[in-house]
C-alpha cells in the first residue's frame, strides 16, 4: 500500500498509472518524431511553403509540455527539461534527414510554445501569490507576440488564395 494525499492506494495501481503515463509520453515522442522528420505533403508545401510547419512548432511543443507535465506527475521543471530537450534533439535530427533542415528559429518557436504553457502552470502552482500571477500576466503577451505577428501575414495570404483575391 502507498499513501498519497492521505488516501491509501494499492502499489499495483500506482505502478499501472506510472506505466500508462510513460506509455503516453513515449507515444508523444513517436508522434513528434513523425511530424518533424517525415516530409510534408506537396499540396501543403505548395500553398504555404514551409511556413505553416514552422509555425506549428509553437503549438506542437506547447502540447508536448502539457502532456509531459501530466506524464511526469505534474512537476514543472522535469517537464520543461524534457520538452526543451526533445525540441533540441529533433531539430538536430532534422539535419540528419534528407528532406528536412534544422534551424534556430524553429527551435525558438518550440521554446516559446513551451514557455507559453510553462508560465501559467508555474503561476497556478503552490504557493500562489501576487508576484507569480503578475509575472504570468506580464509575460504571456510577450511570449505570444512573435507567433501572432508571424502567423498573421500567412493567414491573410491563405485566405486571399482561397477566396481568389489578388
Amino acid at each position: 500500500m502507498m499513501v498519497r494525499n492521505s488516501i491509501t492506494v494499492p502499489c499495483d495501481e500506482v505502478v499501472m498509472r506510472c506505466n500508462l503515463r510513460l506509455a503516453i509520453l513515449a507515444a508523444v515522442v513517436v508522434g513528434v518524431a513523425i511530424l518533424l522528420l517525415v516530409p510534408a505533403p506537396a499540396q501543403i508545401r505548395a500553398l504555404t511553403g514551409n511556413r505553416l510547419f514552422d509555425l506549428g512548432h509553437f503549438a506542437l511543443f506547447a502540447s508536448v509540455m502539457i502532456v509531459a507535465w501530466w506524464g511526469l506527475e505534474r512537476r514543472i521543471l522535469p517537464a520543461l527539461v524534457f520538452t526543451v530537450a526533445l525540441n533540441g534533439i529533433f531539430e538536430v535530427a532534422q539535419n540528419l534527414s534528407v528532406v528536412r533542415t534544422a534551424n534556430v528559429p524553429d527551435f525558438l518557436r518550440g521554446l516559446i510554445g513551451t514557455m507559453a504553457v510553462t508560465v501559467p502552470l508555474w503561476a497556478a502552482c503552490a504557493p500562489r501569490n501576487r508576484t507569480r500571477r503578475l509575472a504570468c500576466v506580464a509575460s504571456l503577451p510577450v511570449i505570444a507576440a512573435w507567433p501572432a505577428l508571424e502567423v498573421w501575414p500567412l493567414v491573410v495570404h491563405i485566405c486571399r488564395k482561397y477566396l481568389g483575391i489578388s
